[in-house]
């Protein structure tokens, strides 16, 4: 099947569904000592998020030490801006997602010249 190498500009890091593993697992891969430490605590915070997010319809409803005390902003595209969490070692909150990759897809838009080209 394909090369291994495929590489796509935005999607770099962590693909999509890996956190599976840390969220759900059976047997001998349940055993976090087996994990780095920091995927030790990258497990914690995860955890904390989907079942505070199932709880009460917010990942973060208050602050937490072990999610280094972020609030994770609701979303809103008031004056241009998308807030996000940039889940890594550190959890950051951050603006404009891809904005590089986001950037060029717009630029291609821009340059097909449809006036009457809608997406819904």
């Amino acid at each position: 099947m394909g090369g291994g190498n495929a590489h796509y500009d935005g999607a770099e890091g962590v693909g999509h569904g890996e956190e599976i593993g840390y969220l759900f697992c059976s047997g001998d891969g349940c055993n976090g000592n087996n994990f780095p430490e920091a995927d030790r605590v990258m497990r914690q915070r995860l955890i904390k998020l989907w079942t505070d997010f199932a709880k009460y319809r917010n990942p973060t409803p208050e602050v937490s030490e072990l999610l280094q005390n972020i609030i994770w902003p609701a979303v809103s595209t008031d004056n241009g801006d998308l807030y996000y969490v940039d889940i890594n070692e550190n959890l950051e909150i951050k603006n404009h997602p891809k904005e590089a990759t986001y950037g060029a897809w717009v630029e291609l838009y821009n340059s097909l010249v449809y006036d009457d080209f809608d997406t819904y």
